[in-house]
């Protein structure tokens, strides 16, 4: 329990800013529980021919629609950050399985 005056101290480090050390403190913004978090738009491959020509030589042809099929169904929040050998795992798997 916080006696009194630590009480005073944690109010005022909280409205100046300034912890007790000195340093600047920062806290977490609050935010509403209606919304949720900002999305970052992802940069969109149209064609993803990278991707395409590392599953052709997997041995697998396919088309550039059926890529981004496979990734808005393995990755429906997106694939970015991502390691871009479980990208290719995981879409070569899908797109297999749809065979």
């Amino acid at each position: 329990m916080f006696d009194r005056t630590l009480q005073e101290k944690c109010l005022e480090i909280k409205k100046t800013g300034i912890g007790a050390n000195g340093e600047p403190v920062l806290f977490n913004r609050k935010t509403s529980k209606g919304s949720p978090p900002p999305r970052r738009p992802q940069a969109k491959q149209p064609n993803h021919a990278e991707l395409l020509d590392v599953l052709k030589s997997l041995g697998l042809i396919t088309t550039a629609q059926a890529v981004e099929e496979a990734l808005a169904a393995v990755f429906p929040t997106g694939h970015a950050g991502i390691d871009q050998g479980d990208v290719i795992r995981k879409v070569f798997l899908f797109l297999q399985g749809r065979k």
